[in-house]
């Protein structure tokens, strides 16, 4: 065939061509049926789909339990650690503000240096408190 769906026409000895057209008739008759979903049918289905995971289903069920369980563990732990340190970080800070107060109010020479070193402790101790790397050790 060609481009313009042709069957060109040899242009031999008499004017014949070596195309083969095989035509394949037949008188069956075809009938065709157009079947159409119900509401019923869709019900069978989910039905259907519904018992085969079910199973599946009930077995896991327990494992999705217990890792959300275990999710919300981890959650209301972080947020006890959080406010626990929170709240340890104005302890500390408090404590320094009265250490600055009682160091600027003494006289005494010992004692300035005693509140200087229990100044640098707890100041220490509110860097462990605030660094990231860290954050369950306190």
């Amino acid at each position: 065939m060609n481009i313009n769906m042709r069957i060109p026409v040899a242009t031999t000895l008499f004017n014949s061509s070596n195309v083969h057209i095989p035509f394949k008739l037949d008188f069956t008759q075809r009938k065709y049926f157009w079947s159409y979903f119900h509401i019923m049918d869709v019900v069978a289905a989910v039905g259907g789909v519904n018992a085969a995971f079910t199973p599946i289903l009930k077995k896991l069920a327990p494992f999705f339990m217990l890792w959300f369980l275990f999710a919300l563990a981890r959650i209301i732990k972080n947020n006890y650690i959080q406010a626990y340190r929170n709240e340890l970080t104005s302890v500390v800070q408090y404590a320094l503000d009265q250490l600055k107060l009682m160091s600027e109010e003494s006289s005494n020479i010992a004692y300035k240096a005693q509140v200087k070193q229990m100044h640098q402790f707890l100041s220490i101790f509110a860097g462990k408190l605030n660094d990231p790397e860290n954050p369950y050790n306190i």
